[in-house]
């Protein structure tokens, strides 16, 4: 102290520092922004008070986020403000692909339909459903699909084996984007994104591939009022594939109706908008809609006419509220 001296001393309020704790199931890795956290499989970082962290969830391939647990409940990012000390958990699923089970594409699937769902550890035996009504626990797995709207219910079970399992999607299911939960034990195991669209029309073939010959029967009605039905496609064993029973429109006096089955039509809009095509020729649906016996399985009857006689193979195309189903196969005699 050589002369008069002055000194200002700054002081700064300490925030409070807050741990937050991040773990996960499954395989997949979490960060968050601000930095501090980068898991696998459980980690821990300290922010001042108030600070708003963002997790970001990153699935391991064939995997995908099921959700968060703990101090968030988003189904995306994962945003938490650390007033307090807290714990977050991710939980990563093996990916489960629904597609429809009669033609296996994916993209839009309707409320009622029947589809099939791929992935690892769906079940841990291979059983079919006995009886009905269908069971919404089969050999030991179930099936929950979680609609746009936040509904969630179990769905009914024909089929179940490790890699497969084949199930209706629930009636009032919301459309919009859903997701499929596979439980197995009681355990999470799978989980997948599906899309809920009014109608998703897919025909069955006579191969269960969705291409080739159709899975149809042909009705011949005659004048006396005779009737029987037949197949459109038969096994032949010797070429070790599916070949046409060409069809056989008969005397003059003589019906035949063409029978198509598929699934996720039944919520069409109108009979006008059903539009089918047998060899490039316009031919008006009489019946679009449920099959009535089969859970899930909807039908389409056309009369087939006459001008396609001597056609040989032709294609059998179905439009239903402009959605295209898979293109399948006939031959007219």
């Amino acid at each position: 102290m050589n002369s008069a001296q002055a000194v200002t001393a700054n002081f700064t309020q300490q925030l409070p520092t807050y741990a937050l704790t991040v773990s996960s199931t499954g395989s997949g890795t979490v960060t968050s922004q601000p930095a501090g956290i980068n898991c696998p499989p459980s980690c821990t970082g300290n922010y001042n008070s108030g600070t708003p962290v963002t997790l970001t969830a990153t699935p391991a391939s064939g995997w995908m986020l099921s959700g968060w647990g703990g101090a968030c409940s988003s189904t995306g990012l994962c945003p938490v403000i650390m007033n307090s000390t807290k714990s977050v958990i991710a939980t990563f699923l093996r990916q489960a692909t629904t597609v429809s089970a009669a033609n296996y594409a994916g993209g839009e699937q309707a409320a009622e339909s029947i589809v099939s769902a791929f992935g690892l550890q769906l079940s841990s035996i291979t059983q079919a459903a006995p009886s009905l009504p269908l069971p919404f626990m089969l050999g030991g797995s179930q099936v929950l699909v979680k609609d746009s709207k936040g509904g969630e219910r179990p769905a009914p079970l024909f089929y179940v084996s490790p890699g497969q399992l084949n199930f209706q999607i629930p009636k009032d299911t919301a459309e919009g984007i859903a997701t499929v939960t596979v439980l197995n034990g009681g355990v999470a195991t799978n989980s997948g994104l599906v899309i809920i669209g009014k109608v998703s029309p897919a025909l069955f073939s006579a191969n269960s591939t969705g291409s080739g010959f159709a899975a149809a029967s042909a009705l011949h009605v005659r004048a006396d009022g005779s009737r029987n039905e037949e197949v459109v496609a038969r096994f032949d064993t010797g070429q070790n594939k599916f070949v046409a029973v060409p069809i056989d429109l008969g005397a003059e006096s003589e019906q035949v109706f063409l029978t198509l089955y598929g699934t996720g039509l039944k919520n069409r809009s109108g009979l006008a908008n059903v539009k089918v095509k047998i060899g490039g020729v316009d031919v008006p649906a009489d019946y679009a809609g449920a099959q009535g016996f089969f859970v899930g399985l909807d039908q389409v009857n056309v009369k087939i006419p006459r001008s396609l006689i001597g056609r040989g193979e032709v294609n059998l195309e179905l439009i239903v509220d402009g959605k295209a189903a898979n293109v399948l196969k006939a031959a007219v005699k």
